[in-house]
Formats: structure tokens, sequence, C-alpha cells
């Protein structure tokens, strides 16, 4: 199912734990801009804890 995410080295899974409890996570891309020379640049979405 995640598999995709695994391979692809601009997704990235973070999580936040307490306690060794998953009590936050974020996901976020690195996107490469082409109008600035490629520099990349972030998209965090989905925040939860």
């Amino acid at each position: 199912m995640v598999s995709w995410m695994i391979e692809d080295d601009d997704y990235y899974l973070l999580v936040g734990e307490y306690n060794g409890v998953i009590v936050s996570s974020i996901a976020m891309i690195v996107v490469r801009n082409s109008t600035y020379n490629f520099r990349p640049y972030s998209v965090i979405e989905n925040v939860t804890r």
C-alpha cells in the first residue's frame, strides 16, 4: 500500500512519538521549482496530532 512512498526519495512521512506511541504525523513532499533554477521547496500536508 505504501511501497511507492518508500521508493520515492522526495516523499517523507514524519511522526512524533511520546513514550513509544505515535502522537502526530505529517506528510512532506520535496518539489524542484523550475522557475528558481530547480531549487527545492517542501509541501507539508495532513498534519495531525
